[in-house]
C-alpha cells in the first residue's frame, strides 16, 4: 500500500476506484517503441516560428508558463500597482488550470472538457478555442508563437497562437486507456 498522501508526497495516493493486475501476457509492452505515426502533423505544421527574443531586448510583463518562467520563479520583475483589481471576468465553467499570458492573450483550460481557451488580455472576449482528446490538467507554456500542452490521452499537442494544430505527438508509449473519473485516459501520464 501507498504511503500517506501528504505534500511530501502525494503522487502516491490512488484515487477513486482502480482495478490493478499484472502485465497480461496477451498484451506486451514493446520494449522497443516505433516513432512511426506517434508525431501528427497539423494545418500549421509549416507554419514559421517567432524570432528568438535578443538578449538586449526589454522585459515582457508576459507570464508564459506555469510559475511564470522555466525556474518556476512565481515573480515579475514588472511594475504591480499598489490598487490592484479585476480588469474583466469570464465565467468559463468547470475545473481550470492556472493560467498563462504571452503576446496579449490569457490562455486557459477547462479540465474535464479537454479545451484550451484564449482570451484577449485586455477585454476578456475569447479569441479561439481548442478541444483535444482528454483532460487538460496543466496550464500550457507559449514559446516563440507556440502553445504546447500535454492532454491525459497521451499525447502533447502544439498550436499556433492562433489556434491551429502544428503537431502532436503521442508521448504514451502505446495507446492504452483506462476509466478515470468518469472518462478514458492514457495509462501513461
Amino acid at each position: 500500500a501507498p504511503p500517506h498522501n501528504c505534500a511530501c508526497y502525494p503522487e502516491a495516493k490512488l484515487f477513486g476506484f482502480n482495478a490493478l493486475a499484472p502485465l497480461a501476457p496477451t498484451r506486451p509492452i514493446p520494449t522497443k517503441v516505433p516513432e512511426a505515426g506517434r508525431r501528427n502533423k497539423g494545418p500549421a505544421f509549416d507554419t514559421a516560428l517567432d524570432p528568438v527574443p535578443s538578449a538586449d531586448a526589454a522585459p515582457s510583463d508576459d507570464w508564459p508558463t506555469y510559475r511564470h518562467d522555466s525556474g518556476r520563479s512565481g515573480t515579475t520583475d514588472g511594475p504591480i500597482p499598489a490598487d490592484v483589481g479585476s480588469k474583466w471576468t469570464v465565467n468559463l465553467g468547470g475545473r481550470l488550470t492556472s493560467p498563462v499570458i504571452a503576446g496579449g492573450n490569457v490562455y486557459v483550460a477547462q479540465v474535464d472538457e479537454h479545451t484550451l481557451h484564449a482570451l484577449d488580455e485586455k477585454t476578456g472576449a475569447s479569441k479561439w478555442t481548442y478541444t483535444a482528446g482528454a483532460r487538460i490538467d496543466s496550464p500550457p507554456t507559449v514559446h516563440r508563437g507556440r502553445v504546447v500542452f500535454g492532454a491525459a490521452d497521451g499525447w502533447v499537442y502544439c498550436l499556433t497562437t492562433g489556434g491551429k494544430l502544428a503537431w502532436r505527438y503521442r508521448a504514451a508509449p502505446i495507446d492504452r486507456r483506462a476509466m478515470a473519473y468518469e472518462q478514458l485516459e492514457s495509462l501513461w501520464p
